[in-house]
């Protein structure tokens, strides 16, 4: 063939000729050697044989060399056939026996490369567990006449797909081979048509595995696939080296992946990537580069039915390094323990490069290194790793490293060793969707869901805009942070979607709105969740709107950033003389779309200057950089450059020195959220650092939660717990130089609800516009509880855009982007809690935007202030006009002051925590901030001037003062206390402590930030007796007062509401009560539940602070229409209680009933009088004896088709009742 020159090919085969497809060779023979992409890695390793699997960029043959010494002299195994994906069987091994490997592969230009020498050691027992399966079964594919089913296990072995009719199973399709990340399409299928299946695998030494059953629905033959893949992530380069770069893009459906690239952007003639597989996540690795060149590229991609090829817009190029790399990957979060079953641990941690994953392991506590002898390698490189560990013993502890090596072979990094434990039972527990599915990212074709779920699960979205069937997305990996996106959707068009999400177990959740009885080993949290498409594509570039902002722990240094949209995140760096000179850059890249991005930098040099900008693209390829807002590092008045938060005018200096010093909590750990089956904890500390709790009931602390994100405000949701039992729990951070872990000084108390929380939050005071520019402004507001933050905004009337932020708190700030000046805007803001209650609106307000940009800077009002200066730490605060960050530049020296932290969070009141200080030690600073529109900074105190403060000279042992005054009101089954605020300066918190008859008080709630504490699930007529201390953030605990004694009643409380009859519509029917009595005579308000469960631990429908007399018109009577449309033919509980404004009163006994879509509205009352008396028998015997036709359909009650003795003892039963209209 001629060089450089497309040719066109078509395949016939047994009489059929394919499409017509072309290639184009190369311009110039390779010389390069062909390159080990992934691998050798050792699978199926048995007691007699193992496979070894790598692959290389180009064609090439296959030789595996191996002895049980590392000089490997004796055998050879030779597979001539030229592949990428190589895969060679070693037999006649000796059980129990370590094996020594090298690779080979030779190209057809007869240029060879080897590998490294590896190793593995048979089984000294056959093995007789069949393959674990890790993700799925989940179906990537539904086409008109089949579908496509993808699964992963943990081992290579064969891939089955068994499917028929529902109940009858009797059709098979396999794909031959050995592999770990399976996929089979069944074809031949009727259109709209339900099918059942499961999926079967064999590992090498034939142990089968098989999953569960489930369904597929084909589509309708009017839904023929027609359309492209769409491009849900813009593509990126990661891992470029002097000689290679890895590119990566996703898309809404399997589909291939190819990269064209070229020198220039005309020239886009080289070819490399995955033509034949199919897939969503793409990644390609381009080898045989050139160092230190720009290369320009595309990316492509055509589904398997041919649609395509889609490409990306506009050009896109990278650089490639003019140095070979030589660091090893860096470990930047974890490992983290995500996952416990009583047969399988999952890891999780995340490197800085591209890399692959290993697991050293062995039963037991010894984490040394030479006794980790088993084993899990996963070849595939990437930065975010999952490795599970199978077949493991139940209720046993396990030692654990974890490793990655990078693209460039160098040395391999380990963690520290760890320990965790398996359960003792299997995990029959559903999992549980952490607060609300929020929708992120909505443009005029796509929206992008977010949810969190308490443990990994798989995902299933479902969508349209009347029902849930326009569209279904399912994702098989197991994951806790979810992110979907549907894709086609119509511009300006609401659509519903319901989401379902599995554990490996089986166990799920599901959000489903049309059920009330859920599936067995499925928890229901029943929402209507919606969203509205954009008018337009969206076009706008991504808004910073805090940070960046570095944290520097030795050389390693942390940066942070906010966008308004989801977007990836792309540190670039260098020193000095090397930034912004293409192939000197070095750069870290997470291709996660998120609004909070973090990016660790690893292994940098100490007491060096580095400059570094932060690049994130959202899904359209809308990019902003850090260095585009304008900062500032121009001098400032008494001389210096701009004082800002570190790396606030993108430059930082890493330490001089290896960092030593663990982190300091600065508060916590408080609870910030409670419902019946969680508790959320809160800390902070001085650095980044992860986050970690051990917890359990009573004083056991036999559990734990762990985070490996890098964060200076820790955020922990324990799970599974029960309803109105106290937890002890203590939590601890490590920071990115491994030093702590930090622990809370004392163990805490927190206690989960008693019951299911109903009740949507509170708004306090109102939403107010805080901040406002020509293109910015910034809502907050403030709620009763921990909730999430949706502001619903337009311009004149029309409030078509939302932006939401699924993080729970209380003090809410949400910011809108890319307004147009000098125009009206209105909008509302609104909050749902943990439990999904709400959203509950503010009122509508209007803002009207700047006309022109904002240039004037903040003003600081008057000199900070220094506060809590203990012998190792102090607080700073100050106050400004608007909304503004965070620096305090300090030292020991007026004139150097060498030492800067700050927050690049947006506030008028500040507090920024200094620590690790000396102590009786003198220091000087000064402070300064910058408001949103990049104004200042404005520094105090002025011209020069600095503040001093000195600190202790020992450690703070006074105690802070005894709390007084405590008061306290009992209910029924509860009791409220409150007591005045303690006036100490570095207060931390409150202490309650309980006690009944004379047992010792105990600690029953521990750094409570407010003065005020509910305790529930209390016994009426027991006497307890409460105490209240104060504690300071040095960890001293004040005296206790004189305990208090409180007694609560039934007498305390609203009665219970009497049931009084159910009527209406037959499946949203009304539930009428009688009225209950309050001690207080005030106004009550009612909560009515219904649920599948007697226990009510799912609840259907509710409505929580109904008002007395709602829905009826007889007096003393309230009534209650169900919301929801309830399931014909199920069981319900209902149950209502009344509120007096402080109290709860005790349900009512729950209330059986069964849905049944041919009940009466109101049996026996067929005059329509809404009493059943004499009037209707006299009705009801003129009917009797007729048949059910439609005159007489009413009088028919028992539905048998005629009007016999069965409706008149019916009628019987309903005689003198009243109903309520």
């Amino acid at each position: 063939m001629s060089a450089g020159t497309e040719y066109f090919y078509r395949v016939i085969s047994s009489g059929d000729t394919s499409e017509v497809f072309s290639f184009k060779t190369r311009k110039a023979a390779r010389t390069a050697l062909p390159v080990i992409l992934e691998g050798p890695v050792a699978q199926g390793v048995g007691v007699d044989r193992a496979t070894i699997f790598w692959r290389t960029d180009e064609v090439s043959s296959s030789e595996v060399e191996f002895d049980t010494t590392s000089t490997i002299s004796s055998r050879e195994v030779i597979r001539p056939e030229p592949v990428v994906d190589h895969t060679v069987t070693l037999t006649d091994l000796s059980p129990g026996t370590t094996y020594y490997y090298r690779v080979r592969s030779t190209a057809l230009s007869r240029l060879s490369v080897p590998s490294e020498v590896f190793h593995f050691t048979t089984l000294a027992v056959r093995d007789t567990a069949g393959p674990t399966i890790l993700e799925g079964p989940a179906v990537t594919v539904r086409a008109v006449s089949g579908f496509t089913v993808g699964w992963v296990t943990d081992e290579i072995s064969t891939s089955e797909v068994v499917y028929g009719p529902p109940d009858s199973l009797d059709q098979s399709r396999s794909v031959p081979g050995l592999v770990q990340r399976h996929s089979v399409s069944v074809s031949g299928l009727r259109p709209a048509t339900r099918y059942g299946f499961r999926v079967r695998s064999v590992d090498a030494a034939s142990n089968p595995r098989e999953g569960d059953s489930f369904a597929v629905t084909t589509l309708a033959d009017t839904l023929v696939d027609r359309t492209s893949p769409r491009l849900v992530s813009p593509p990126s380069v990661a891992g470029v080296t002097h000689q290679e770069a890895t590119l990566g893009w996703d898309t809404d459906e399997p589909a291939n992946g190819l990269v064209e690239f070229g020198r220039t952007a005309g020239d886009l003639s080289e070819v490399q990537g995955e033509a034949r597989t199919y897939t969503t996540n793409h990644s390609v690795r381009l080898t045989d580069l050139s160092a230190a060149t720009t290369y320009y590229y595309r990316v492509s991609s055509t589904d398997a039915a041919g649609n395509g090829p889609t490409r990306n817009t506009g050009d896109l190029t990278f650089t490639t390094r003019a140095a070979p790399d030589t660091i090893s990957a860096a470990i930047t979060s974890g490992p983290t323990v995500v996952s416990t079953t009583d047969r399988t641990v999952t890891l999780e941690w995340r490197t800085d490069e591209l890399s692959d994953s290993q697991v050293d392991y062995a039963a037991g506590l010894d984490t040394t290194a030479s006794r980790l002898r088993q084993q899990v390698l996963l070849p595939e490189a990437t930065t975010a790793h999952r490795v599970t560990l199978t077949n493991l013993t139940p209720d046993t502890a396990y030692a654990f490293r974890v490793g990655s090596q990078d693209l460039a072979r160098n040395p391999r990094t380990f963690s520290a060793g760890r320990t965790s434990s398996t359960l003792a039972a299997p995990d029959t527990i559903p999992p549980d969707i952490v607060g609300t599915p929020t929708v992120l990212e909505v443009t005029a074709s796509t929206a992008t869901l977010v949810w969190t779920t308490d443990e990994p699960t798989g995902a299933v979205v479902e969508y349209g805009t009347g029902d849930f069937n326009a569209g279904r997305v399912e994702r098989g990996a197991l994951e806790k942070s979810h992110t979907v996106t549907l894709t086609g959707l119509l511009p300006d068009t609401e659509h519903r979607y319901r989401i379902t999400s599995r554990d490996r177990e089986g166990n799920g959740v599901t959000t489903d709105p049309t059920i009330t009885i859920p599936p067995a080993r499925t928890r229901l949290r029943s929402v209507i969740l919606r969203f509205r498409t954009a008018r337009v594509a969206d076009t706008t570039l991504p808004v910073i709107v805090e940070g960046p902002i570095v944290q520097i722990s030795g050389n390693n240094v942390v940066a942070r950033w906010v966008t308004d949209e989801l977007s990836n995140s792309r540190v670039v760096y260098a020193k000095p003389d090397d930034y912004n000179r293409p192939g000197f850059e070095s750069e870290v890249f997470d291709a996660r779309l998120v609004t909070q991005h973090t990016v660790t930098m690893g292994g940098l040099d100490l007491g060096t200057q580095y400059l570094f900008r932060c690049v994130s693209s959202d899904a359209a390829g809308n990019t902003v950089r850090s260095r585009d807002r304008g900062r500032s590092s121009k001098p400032v008045d008494g001389g210096g450059l701009a004082l800002q938060p570190p790396g606030g005018d993108g430059s930082f200096v890493t330490a001089p020195q290896a960092d030593r010093q663990a982190p300091v909590i600065l508060s916590g750990p408080t609870v910030t959220g409670s419902t019946s089956t969680s508790l959320t904890l809160e800390w902070a500390t001085d650095e980044v650092s992860d986050s970690f709790a051990d917890y359990g009931p009573g004083e056991r602390t036999t559990s734990r939660a762990e985070d490996g994100t890098p964060v200076t405000r820790h955020r922990l949701v324990l799970t599974k717990l029960t309803p109105g039992t106290a937890y002890t729990f203590k939590v601890g951070s490590a920071d990115p130089s491994r030093n702590g872990p930090t622990l809370s000084k004392k163990p805490a108390v927190g206690s989960t609800s008693a019951e299911v929380d109903v009740t949507s939050p509170k708004i306090l005071g109102g939403a107010a516009v805080s901040y406002k520019s020509d293109r910015q402004a910034t809502i907050t507001w403030l709620t009763d509880e921990t909730s999430s933050s949706l502001v619903e905004y337009g311009a004149e009337k029309a409030m078509t855009q939302v932006r939401s932020i699924p993080d729970r708190a209380k003090e809410h700030q949400v910011t809108l982007t890319n307004l147009a000046a000098n125009t009206a805007y209105t909008f509302r803001a609104g909050s749902l809690d943990a439990s999904s209650n709400g959203p509950t609106w503010s009122q509508t307000l209007t803002f009207t935007t700047d006309p022109t940009p904002d240039t004037t800077p903040p003003r600081i009002v008057g000199d900070p202030k220094v506060s809590a200066a203990t012998d190792g730490a102090a607080t700073v605060e100050w106050q400004t006009d608007e909304l503004s960050d965070s620096a305090v530049r300090f030292g020991a020296a007026a004139a150097t002051l060498g030492f800067n932290v700050g927050s690049a969070e947006a506030v008028t009141a500040h507090r920024v925590a200094l620590t690790n200080l000396k102590p009786a030690t003198t220091y000087f600073l000064r402070v300064s901030s910058i408001d949103r529109s990049g104004n200042g900074p404005t520094l105090s105190p002025e011209g020069g001037r600095t503040v001093s403060f000195t600190t202790a000279a020992a450690r703070d042992t006074v105690p802070p003062a005894q709390v007084k005054a405590v008061l306290g009101l009992p209910g029924s089954r509860v009791a409220l206390l409150s007591w005045p605020s303690s006036p100490e300066a570095d207060l931390a918190g409150y202490n309650v402590y309980r006690g009944t008859g004379d047992e010792a008080l105990r600690l029953i709630a521990s750094n409570l930030p407010n003065a005020r504490f509910i305790d529930e699930g209390l016994t009426d007529e027991t006497t307890y007796r409460y105490a209240v201390t104060a504690l300071d953030r040095a960890g001293n605990e004040g005296p206790r007062p004189d305990a208090i004694a409180l007694t609560p009643s039934s007498r305390n409380a609203p009665t219970a509401p009497a049931f009084r009859g159910v009527q209406g519509k037959p499946l949203t029917p009304t539930f009428v009560v009688e009225n209950a009595t309050s001690p207080r005579n005030n106004a009550l308000t009612y909560t009515f539940q219904v649920s599948a469960r007697a226990d009510f631990a799912d609840v259907a429908a509710s409505e929580a602070g109904g008002k007395e007399g709602n829905e009826s018109e007889e007096k003393g009577l309230t009534a209650w229409i169900i919301p929801r449309e309830l399931t014909d033919g199920g069981t319900y509980y209902l149950r209502v209680r009344a509120n007096d404004g402080a109290f709860d009163g005790p349900f009512m006994s729950p209330y059986t009933f069964r849905a049944d879509a041919k009940a009466l509205e109101r049996p026996g009352d067929f005059n329509g009088d809404l009493t059943v008396d004499f009037d209707d028998f006299f009705l009801f015997a003129q009917a009797f004896g007729e048949r059910a036709t439609e005159k007489f359909t009413k009088f028919d009650m028992v539905k048998n088709g005629e009007i016999d003795f069965e409706d008149f003892f019916a009628f019987a039963g309903a005689f003198g009742k009243r109903y309520d209209r």
